[in-house]
């Protein structure tokens, strides 16, 4: 079957599932860009379209840039971080609107909308370059899938390269937080750094597919301290004009002067040296999990029982319960690693991810009874809730381009919201006080500040806890209110911190993690505190005397903001940026710029009985996924007669997709 045929039987319908081709989509264009949208999103989309063009031309002055308009939609009908980006059938970009409040590696932004267009737009610079005899191919072909030469790469070399022109350029993201840097750390000490070959999105070790964008950004930033930034874009130019792409150290070589293999070993070889024996995260912590992988938001359920959410790779994410002597039990299935809340009679408060239809993915909570869950919501884009002891729900609300603490009736009928989330301002992770006067969140602020705050019941701040540019969160109070606990990478490790519940005191760190330190809470007594250890093989959850943390140093120490903040020439000073980007006035959506026919394909079909025939074909759809299109054309030379085949797919109706 041609290349063609294959394409329009499956692309199509691949973004059929992502984007929601029968909304009402309007368009703006810039210099570079143009931009598509809903009415919704007509505030994102006019930042994402400035940020786009920001992130062009600082990409432009490090890499030749693509030829031609780049469309990217701005969309927000799934609940999850996510962006992806094309250099086929045409260069596009989709953005969805949902702030990374919580992903704490992608929590270190000053604009979370610049970071990820920047990370998606080093893509099509990337992948859409061709030179030398795959110019040639473009010049006779078009933009045939087989002629982009870097998309054969392996995916550390794709993701890593975004990885590090997102921080190099924005001055924030992977590189520039703490959560990376761990997770060298911890497989230097345990003496089980992969090798170069090991590193796949496929590969199953922890954690997972994530290594491709952790290791390979390491990789890429000591080869820029090491052998210059230039090099970087002297690599890609070489990819970009061989005629063979899978073979990777001779090219190295040629930008860099250095094999991959050989940098990678040298790399290694410094994580080990520093190397120091693994720690306990608080002293006399005792483990109580062995899975590893993803452990998320524990709470007591007694003073000798704790539930979890975990996803060991084994099977599903679930709910699992563990006692103080290290009992596990499975209770139930979870969509998402979101927290698990004891409420009354037995039950559980829990968020998860689902389908309210083809084309919409939203978070929404649940009760858990006797093993049996109702929902409370639906299409309500609620996660990360708490329960106070009438019932009263207080949770994270994602809007357009934000998020936002809400309230919610025990019956979920009622929902009021207490803040408000803007592109500058983000909340997340509340939770009730022991009285349910306060509560405590998060906020995130424009600048990469993260702020620890207690509000009263109305949405008002009465207390700012913490303000700092790191990763913050986790807050959970003390069972009598008077102390909040809480993380930050402020010593570029995440540490366990307390400090008291009102404005003026200052912060103790407990924790001394060589690896890191996550999610901790007190036990109902104020005896032990449970605490995730991060190391190797991901997420261990354990307890330590809640007093093991009284003489640790204080919160006051040396503030940390990146783990590169001594590396001169790694970010690009912000003075390089372009000047605010020129919009056009919105006008209805037009899919015919990306419907227009990109690349052809030779089709020479023969056989004993009916002779050759040759011929083309090509195939395209658009941005949204609303027309695609397949159509061959071929000459019998046996019998001196034409054949044709056109076939066409229609989404712009929804459900159902006609053909």
């Amino acid at each position: 079957m041609p290349i063609a045929a294959l394409l329009f039987l499956a692309q199509p319908q691949a973004l059929l599932a992502q984007l929601v081709p029968a909304d009402r989509w309007l368009t703006i264009e810039t210099e570079h860009f143009r931009v598509h949208f809903t009415k919704a999103l007509e505030i994102e989309a006019r930042r994402g379209a400035t940020n786009a063009e920001r992130a062009y031309a600082l990409l432009s002055t490090e890499l030749r840039p693509p030829r031609g308009k780049v469309d990217m939609v701005i969309a927000d009908n799934v609940d999850y971080v996510n962006g992806y980006a094309t250099p086929f059938p045409s260069n596009r970009i989709v953005i969805f609107a949902n702030p990374p409040v919580e992903t704490p590696e992608l929590r270190n932004y000053d604009d979370w909308s610049m970071l990820v267009i920047t990370h998606e737009l080093m893509h099509i610079f990337h992948l859409d370059r061709a030179g030398g005899v795959w110019k040639v191919g473009r010049s006779i072909f078009g933009r045939h899938p087989v002629l982009f030469p870097n998309a054969f790469q392996p995916a550390w070399v794709v993701e890593g390269l975004a990885v590090y022109y997102e921080s190099r350029l924005t001055g924030a993201g992977r590189l520039e937080g703490s959560e990376y840097y761990m997770l060298a750390r911890a497989s230097a000490e345990a003496g089980r750094i992969p090798k170069l070959g090991e590193i796949s999105r496929e590969t199953s070790r922890f954690p997972g597919g994530e290594t491709v964008y952790a290791y390979g950004g390491m990789i890429f930033d000591y080869l820029s301290r090491s052998r210059g930034p230039k090099a970087i874009g002297e690599f890609i130019d070489v990819t970009s004009s061989s005629v063979f792409p899978l073979s990777l150290n001779a090219k190295s070589k040629r930008a860099f002067g250095i094999s991959f293999e050989n940098a990678w070993r040298d790399w290694s070889d410094s994580l080990l040296r520093k190397a120091t024996s693994p720690s306990l995260p608080l002293p006399a912590w005792r483990q109580l999990t062995t899975d590893g992988r993803y452990v998320s938001s524990p709470r007591w359920l007694s003073d000798t029982a704790l539930i979890y959410t975990a996803a060991n790779g084994r099977e599903v994410p679930a709910a699992y319960t563990v006692s103080t002597r290290g009992t596990v039990q499975r209770l139930g299935r979870r969509n998402s690693l979101g927290i698990n809340v004891p409420i009354g009679e037995g039950g559980l408060l829990f968020s998860q991810p689902d389908y309210t239809d083809a084309f919409h993915f939203r978070n929404d909570l649940y009760v858990e009874r006797n093993g049996r869950q109702t929902r409370l919501t639906r299409g309500a884009r609620l996660s990360r809730p708490d329960a106070r002891g009438d019932g009263e729900i207080v949770a994270m609300q994602v809007v357009a381009g934000s998020t936002r603490i809400v309230r919610v009736s025990p019956d979920g009928a009622r929902i009021t919201p207490i803040t408000v989330g803007d592109a500058d301002t983000q909340w997340g992770e509340p939770g009730w006080s022991p009285d349910g006067s306060r509560i405590a969140a998060l906020r995130l602020r424009r600048g990469g500040f993260s702020d620890v705050v207690v509000l009263d019941t109305l949405g008002r701040v009465t207390d700012v806890l913490v303000s700092e540019r790191t990763v913050a969160g986790s807050a959970t109070w003390s069972p009598d209110g008077s102390q909040i606990f809480y993380t930050s990478s402020r010593s570029g490790v995440t540490q366990i911190y307390a400090t008291p519940s009102k404005a003026g005191g200052l912060p103790r760190r407990l924790s001394s993690s060589s690896t890191g330190a996550f999610s901790p809470e007190p036990s109902p007594d104020a005896r032990q505190l449970a605490v995730l250890d991060f190391r190797f093989g991901g997420y261990y959850l354990g307890v330590a005397p809640l007093s093991s943390g009284d003489s640790a140093e204080s919160g006051n120490e040396k503030l940390v903001q990146s783990p590169r903040e001594n590396c001169v020439g790694c970010v690009v000073p912000a003075a390089s940026a372009s000047a605010p980007a020129a919009l056009s006035a919105p006008r209805s959506y037009s899919p015919w710029q990306s419907l227009v026919p990109t690349y052809w394909e030779p089709i020479v079909v023969g056989s004993t009985g009916s002779g050759t025939s040759y011929g083309a074909a090509t195939s395209g759809n658009d941005i949204v996924g609303r027309h695609g299109y397949y159509v061959s054309a071929a000459w019998n030379t046996k019998y001196d007669e034409a054949d044709a085949l056109a076939a066409y797919q229609y989404g712009g109706l929804g459900l159902p997709v006609l053909n």
